[in-house]
This record gives C-alpha cells, structure tokens and sequence, in this order.
C-alpha cells in the first residue's frame, strides 16, 4: 500500500509538471483621468451602452460636470456655481444622449428664491434641456426619474414645521409645476424608489429611513401621490440602504439595523 501511494503521488507530481501553466488575463487600463488635488470627487454613472460616462466633480468650491467617451475624451466640461448647484446627489442616464442630475444648491441672503433642491436633465453637448428648482430652503433632491410621459419624480428631503427634516416624494409635470408631494409623519429622507406600471397609470414603490431610531418604512403611492399602503419596518433602528422591485411589485430592502444587524428583506 505504501509502494501504491508513492506511485500515485509521484504521477501526480509529473502531471502538475507537464500541465501548461494557467496566464492570467491582464485588463489595459483605457484611460486614467485625474482631477488634480483641489478636486473632490462626487459621483458618476456609466450605464450607458456605447461605453460613455457622465462625472461630477468638486474643484475649488464648484461642481465640475463632464461627459467623457469610452476612449477618455471629454465630449464637454461645465462649471456650475454655488447658488446654481453645489452639490450633485446622484446622476441618472435616461438615455445615451442625456441624463438627469439632482443635488441642491447654496442661497444667497440676497436670493429672492429661496429653494434649493435641484434637477436638471442636461444633454451630451452641454446643453441644459430642463431646469427645476423643488422645495424650500434646506430642501435636497438625492434620486429621480423621468417616466414616459415627461413627468418628473423627484424624492429628498425637507425641513419641516418641527425644526426636523422630512423625507418626500414628489412629481413635476413637464411645466414645471407640482403634481403631488407626499411626505409621510416622521422618517426623515427617501433615498429609494422605483417607478411600475404604465404610461397612463404608474405607481411608485418609496422608501422612507430615520437617521433618530423611529422607524423606516415602505410606501406604495399611486399616480396622484395617494398611498395604496403603507409598511413600517418591525426593527425601529433598520436603515434602508438600497430598495428594488420586480416587475410584479415584490419590494427588496437591504440595509442594517441593531436588532437584525445587515439583512434583506422582502
């Protein structure tokens, strides 16, 4: 038995020796684009088929946004003041040629319009194509949509009568002016949604988080801004830290909370 076991292990030896070794694949880093040491990176999005991506930088106290090709080349740069928009949220394609970007800006005591949540869907020119201002002073926009039929949705948050801040949902038409906004009692910011359904009839699939222990919470909310129900989270502490839905309406929460830890939750 012993001769056998030297045997095979001998003739496995010769087999690693004459097996070809395994290369592995080197990936080219395509570009390598630096923003200088007074830059702070923001956020970016590159879902877009043709290898695009869209970035927002700060540099010296202002948004810098730039559209860059798959091959690194700048398709166009803009610089965007503080009282215009001094923070980007999130960027949103909604199509390889434009994208929505939502954040707030800074008011000065001078400013006659006092709001600061911003939107705009800006073109691959450079051309701004749609310019809202949403929500009192101290209002931020941290996601959006833009459905079918050019409405806009929009959710954030808000300072409320309270001295607290209050999450929101709300939709712009394609004027401009204001469909519906629906905040809830207490949690204090809507980061999630998903928009379902149709061109003439959606809804939409919110969630609400609490940075002071009160509770998260799901809400679904029909296309005049009423909710058809509305689930409050059974651990007080979970934040919800990323939401999606299927296209039956199922909801899927992950995030962290002190009684569950990490989870996911449908």
């Amino acid at each position: 038995m012993k001769v056998r076991r030297i045997i095979f292990l001998a003739f496995g030896i010769v087999l690693m020796l004459l097996s070809p070794k395994a290369n592995a694949q080197f990936m080219p880093v395509v570009y390598d684009n630096t923003y200088g040491k007074n830059s702070q990176f923001l956020t970016a999005a590159s879902d877009f088929q043709n290898g695009d991506a869209v970035t927002a930088v700060m540099n010296n106290g202002r948004v810098v946004f730039s559209w860059i090709d798959r091959f690194g080349d700048s398709r166009f740069s803009k610089q965007f003041d503080q009282d215009d928009l001094a923070v980007v949220k999130a960027i949103i394609p909604l199509s390889e040629e434009n994208v929505l970007v939502v954040g707030h800006r800074k008011v000065s005591e001078k400013s006659r319009d006092r709001k600061t949540g911003r939107a705009l869907i800006i073109n691959k020119k450079g051309e701004i194509e749609r310019s809202l201002y949403v929500g009192q002073e101290g209002t931020v926009i941290n996601n959006g949509a833009l459905l079918l039929n050019e409405n806009l949705i929009l959710s954030g948050a808000t300072p409320n009568a309270r001295g607290g801040r209050s999450g929101f949902v709300c939709k712009i038409s394609p004027r401009g002016n204001g469909v519906y906004n629906y905040t809830p009692a207490v949690v204090e910011v809507c980061d999630w949604f998903n928009v379902l359904g149709s061109k003439t009839t959606e809804y939409v699939n919110a969630a609400f988080s609490t940075t002071s222990d009160k509770g998260s919470s799901v809400v679904r909310i029909d296309e005049n801004g009423s909710p058809f129900f509305i689930t409050k989270l059974p651990d007080p502490t979970f934040k919800i830290e990323k939401m999606s839905s299927n296209v039956d309406g199922e909801i899927y929460l992950v995030g962290q909370g002190v009684q569950v830890g990490g989870g996911v939750m449908k």
